[in-house]
């Protein structure tokens, strides 16, 4: 019986049969216990030249991001800068690894073919069941966010439940009653937990907000764009918005300044992320900052003392704080 056989009757790729003959740490206690149980059961024996040769470590983590640059540079740049930090400091090497988060076939073929040990998945488009598959695939990963759609993932990222209520609350305490919400997609744990933190502190001030003046989509100036024109059309008034981005609010911004609507006149914009964006815009865009370079940080050291010991790690959210600019 041939490693690829065995690898079928798991249900899992072949690279990962692979890692748990050679004892590598990259494989959950779950699929490692799995596996193990396939090969006695079929009596699988591996070549020991091939043990050997596969069992030398690479020391790579992989920082995962959707297919397009630009996704690490508009937002990325800060968090990848301390992962790099990290590894240098204990003799690893950070390897960025765009991947066609469409074709999920495509991806873990591409991680399971790198010499990466571990992955950071760094951004909200990857979606639930890329890392549902890195799971069943037993291969280490932290993701930038919170929330994770299963509670034995590991998430570090900004406290987001306090980051939208933050928002709301200002945005309450510069007298706007009537507030809408641009946020990021439903699967999102993070955009989710931004709601939650925003629903809170409108529940509190006794604020209503109508599921009419909520539009979700993805974190990009497109869908920013497409609410106000979508809440223009049907005549839905506010005067107070949230955007669950920074890039989301680039987008509004434009749309409102299409329609003749005047920031911050008349409606107060407030962005999350303080990414550099944020003051290239007019008028300069009042956000939600946090500490992208210290999560980033976070992430290394907890992934690479889980590779070093075996021991998965807790997540961890990061304090948030406004930034008051110009739009608010």
């Amino acid at each position: 019986m041939t490693l690829e056989e065995i690898a079928k009757i798991a249900g899992v790729s072949p690279a990962t049969v692979s890692r748990v003959v050679n004892n590598n740490p990259r494989v959950s206690q779950e699929t490692r216990d799995h596996v193990l149980s396939v090969i006695q059961e079929h009596g699988y024996t591996p070549n020991e030249a091939a043990r050997a040769l596969a069992s030398s470590r690479s020391h790579i983590i992989s920082l995962a991001i959707p297919t397009g640059m630009e996704t690490l540079f508009s937002g990325y740049a800060k968090m990848a800068e301390g992962i790099a930090h990290i590894c240098a400091k204990h003799g690893y090497h950070l390897m960025i690894s765009p991947l066609p988060m469409d074709d999920l076939d495509t991806c873990m073929a591409m991680l399971n073919n790198s010499p990466a040990e571990a992955v950071v998945v760094a951004n909200a488009q990857c979606g639930p069941e890329f890392l549902f598959r890195l799971e069943k695939e037993g291969i280490p990963f932290i993701m930038r966010g919170s929330n994770p759609p299963s509670p034995d993932m590991v998430a570090v990222g900004p406290d987001y439940v306090s980051g939208g209520y933050m928002v709301a609350r200002y945005l309450i305490g510069h007298g706007r009653r009537n507030l809408a919400v641009i946020g990021g997609p439903d699967f999102h744990g993070g955009a989710n937990d931004r709601m939650e933190g925003f629903r809170q502190a409108c529940i509190i001030s006794g604020i209503e907000l109508p599921d009419e003046r909520i539009y979700r989509g993805a974190f990009l100036p497109e869908t920013g764009m497409e609410a106000i024109h979508a809440w223009a059309s049907k005549g839905i008034d506010f005067d107070g918005l949230f955007c669950m981005s920074d890039g989301i609010a680039v987008g509004a911004l434009e749309a409102l300044q299409g329609h003749g609507i005047n920031v911050p006149e008349d409606i107060s914009v407030i962005g999350f992320d303080d990414s550099e964006i944020a003051t290239m815009i007019r008028p300069r865009l009042t956000t939600v900052g946090h500490a992208q370079q210290e999560i980033g940080e976070r992430i290394a050291n907890l992934l690479i003392g889980w590779l070093e010991t075996g021991v998965k790690p807790a997540g961890w959210a990061f304090p948030v704080h406004l930034v008051e600019r110009e739009s608010c």
